[in-house]
């Protein structure tokens, strides 16, 4: 069992109040705080990556309280506050201590009104911390899920209870045994509610559409022969140079601490860069498309130039399909390469400045390294 699996009592800060559909991010931020400062054996190194995450949410979905000017009646404050958040900066704790945090010159408060709801991005990232605290208040754990799975329509509740099931999987640190095994009970004793309504909403959409079982049975049949061709190999490949394994693990960590994918040990990180396909190690990315098509377009110079289109030098979909989830989904090539096509076109409703700035600087400390 990890460290951080061991929990202090709950923070007054709302964060046990079950009837709540969003994540409050500043109940994340002050009850893992409060158990970094409390607790002798809390992970620092997940302490780190969380709080990357925080302040990359925060700074995604809010404006900075200020900008730092010399010139303002106020520069001397703002400068303090500055200086004061550098010098603590490499210490995880008195980081985690302060207030507020700073990216470049932007100040921003962890106790702004931020919150996360099941349309946003890693959401049962989120859903799993929070769930987590109920580990101290064990007998509201049912109130909660309970309360979760009224939110969802009848035909999305097996699909709740699926995503709950694959967040066990995923954050499987976040959690007590003793929790493990109340949700699992949760679980187990509303499955067959679940599956009899979902059977039963079937049984009627398929009343007088015998074709359709045909049509079913007949795309099962493709799918088979599809798999059958393909392929174990990749072009999707990392040079080889003297630096390969250093800017691999460079990659991975900035790309884990930066919230851009699910955690992933370096040999299976590594092992995408090698030119096999393996579906059960790919690379889980957590934010939008857009931020991986930057990403592998910026990595060129760094991966075999031949995945990379003659008539516009971009990455083909194709090439990295086969070694990536989105949001812990198979990536469909013919969505993602009419969803390319439309960024293509409209590059200013559905750019992202922030992830791509993030990625510019992985680049750099990656070029660094070359």
């Amino acid at each position: 069992m990890n460290t951080y699996k061991l929990l202090l009592p709950l923070a007054e800060t709302d964060s046990d109040n079950p009837s709540e559909l969003s994540i409050k991010v500043y109940d994340i931020w002050y009850f893992e705080r409060s158990q970094l400062h409390n607790n002798p054996s809390y992970d620092e190194t997940f302490a780190d990556q969380l709080l990357n995450r925080i302040e990359q949410l925060i700074a995604a979905k809010s404006k900075p309280d200020f900008i730092v000017d010399p010139n303002c009646q106020e520069a001397g404050y703002q400068l303090n506050k500055l200086s004061l958040h550098s010098s603590k900066y490499a210490d995880i704790k008195e980081r985690f201590a302060l207030e507020y945090f700073f990216i470049l010159d932007s100040y921003y408060s962890y106790s702004k009104e931020i919150r996360v709801t099941p349309s946003d991005d890693e959401f049962w990232y989120w859903f799993s911390l929070k769930l987590r605290q109920y580990d101290l208040s064990l007998e509201k754990v049912y109130e909660f899920l309970n309360f979760q799975l009224k939110r969802c329509s009848t035909k999305r509740g097996s699909d709740f209870m699926e995503m709950l099931n694959l967040s066990l999987l995923q954050y499987p640190d976040f959690f007590s045994d003793r929790l493990l095994q109340t949700v699992n009970a949760w679980i187990n004793k509303n499955k067959k509610e679940a599956v009899s309504l979902n059977v039963a909403q079937t049984y009627n959409v398929l009343q007088g559409k015998d074709s359709l079982s045909a049509n079913v049975a007949q795309t099962d049949n493709i799918k088979k022969v599809i798999d059958k061709k393909t392929k174990s190999t990749s072009e999707f490949r990392w040079n080889k140079t003297a630096k390969r394994e250093e800017q691999l693990d460079l990659l991975r960590n900035q790309l884990i601490n930066n919230g851009f994918i699910s955690n992933i040990t370096y040999e299976r990180f590594e092992s995408n860069f090698d030119g096999k396909l393996n579906k059960k190690l790919k690379i889980n990315w957590l934010k939008e498309r857009i931020a991986l098509i930057h990403l592998l377009n910026e990595l060129k110079g760094f991966l075999n130039p031949d995945i990379y289109t003659k008539y516009d030098g971009t990455i083909g979909v194709a090439y990295f399909a086969g070694h990536f989830l989105h949001k812990g989904e198979v990536i469909n090539i013919r969505n993602w390469t009419s969803a390319k096509s439309r960024l293509n076109e409209n590059k200013e409703k559905y750019k992202d400045d922030f992830s791509c700035n993030f990625i510019n600087l992985i680049i750099s400390n990656l070029k660094g390294l070359a």
